[in-house]
């Protein structure tokens, strides 16, 4: 439907964000941020 989309989107959106908040992350390279 015209809604459900976005929904969906914004949803998984928002459960991505929380996972990858959550999950613990390897300490970045001395000067580097995370995934440069």
């Amino acid at each position: 439907g015209l809604f459900l989309g976005p929904i969906l989107l914004a949803v998984a959106y928002n459960q991505l964000s929380d996972w990858i908040a959550s999950t613990p992350r390897t300490p970045p390279a001395e000067g580097r941020g995370p995934d440069a």
